[in-house]
């Protein structure tokens, strides 16, 4: 009960509000012209009496503008006219309303508080639909890199491209653009395609109830900005979970002698030149070097005990030949197994044998 007392107030305000704009306009016009008003479509349409075509356009908008100055005056808001073609007769008038809110739609374009007549937006608007692709492109590549700094141009460049279209070529080329720059930002952080589709529709739906393409652009512009702050989180966020993932995996099976960059990268779902690369990012050492201070690091525990001979410990750390388990460790830590058993052991000594 409470929302429906609510609409029924806000319907009403709108009355009011549609009331005075009507009351103002045909009181600054009927000085001009015969005129009659009519609410349609919420929308105020006035049908005016011109004798003569001459001389008729520059005293129209002079007309339109003094509405548009007394209706600020009085509301304080700022209203956008649209003109319709000449009705010559009563079976045109339908017509020329339609023109009118064909040319009312190109407020997105002029803005709000503009003269909009039809003759005037359908000369301007190019038929031919060209869509900005190289435009485009050259956006995505920048989000895709991170390039902060060159979206704002490209965006610039890509709506003064589609400001001289018709109407339904902007907002088609809108929004494809918005479709393009979803599977640029969303695809790749989106956990489940549901996720993506529901706020590709929101999206949409804010859009078009934007006036202008200043807004849209802004929106775009602050849209873009928060997604590659959210995508370089994410990829900080997977460095971590992958490099984690990776040490573990590591540790659990540095003794097998398969283990290959070959195979962990094929594990992990990478091209191996790339997974080469990208290990050596995530641990500042190639992957066969890191495995190698592993196995040795792991080397040294068992020596330091006498329960196991050289051949034994190089078994046990992934070593399949002990002769080159022994010139491994020697090469990074400067004495032989043996060497280091003696230095180190916790226990009396046992013999060993290669």
């Amino acid at each position: 009960m409470r929302q429906a007392v609510v609409e029924n107030l806000r319907e009403n305000m709108d009355k009011k509000i549609h009331i005075a704009l009507m009351s103002i306009a045909v009181k600054a016009l009927s000085a001009y012209y015969r005129c009659e008003a009519v609410e349609i479509e919420d929308n105020i349409a006035i049908l005016l009496g011109i004798e003569s075509e001459r001389q008729e356009k520059s005293k129209l908008t002079d007309a339109l503008q003094e509405v548009q100055a007394a209706i600020n005056e009085s509301l304080n808001v700022s209203v956008t006219v649209s003109i319709g073609s000449e009705v010559l007769g009563c079976g045109a008038i339908a017509g020329s309303y339609r023109h009118a809110r064909e040319a009312m739609y190109y407020r997105i374009v002029s803005g709000a508080g503009t003269i909009l007549p039809y003759d005037d937006v359908v000369a301007r608007a190019r038929q031919d639909f060209k869509y900005p692709y190289n435009v485009e492109k050259s956006l995505l590549e920048s989000i895709r890199t991170g390039k902060d700094q060159e979206i704002d141009p490209a965006l610039d460049s890509f709506f003064a491209s589609i400001e001289i279209l018709s109407y339904d070529f902007i907002m088609l080329s809108i929004n494809h653009l918005l479709f393009s720059v979803f599977i640029t930002t969303e695809m790749a952080s989106a956990t489940e395609k549901g996720q993506v589709t529901d706020s590709f529709s929101k999206a949409l739906i804010k859009l078009r109830q934007m006036e202008t393409t200043g807004h849209i652009k802004r929106w775009f512009a602050n849209y873009i900005s928060s997604a590659m702050q959210k995508a370089k989180e994410n990829r900080k966020s997977a460095t971590t979970n992958i490099r984690g993932e990776l040490a573990k995996y590591m540790s659990e099976h540095y003794c097998s002698q398969d283990l290959s960059v070959e195979l962990v990268a094929d594990l992990f779902k990478y091209n191996p030149i790339y997974f080469g690369k990208l290990f050596k990012d995530y641990f500042g050492e190639s992957f066969l070097e890191y495995l190698t201070r592993l196995r040795l690091e792991k080397a040294l525990e068992y020596l330091k005990e006498n329960h196991l001979t050289i051949k034994e410990i190089s078994t046990k750390v992934g070593y399949s030949n002990a002769t080159y388990f022994t010139t491994s460790f020697k090469k990074r830590m400067g004495i032989s197994p043996n060497e280091y058993r003696q230095k180190h052991l916790l226990e009396p000594p046992v013999s060993s044998k290669l």
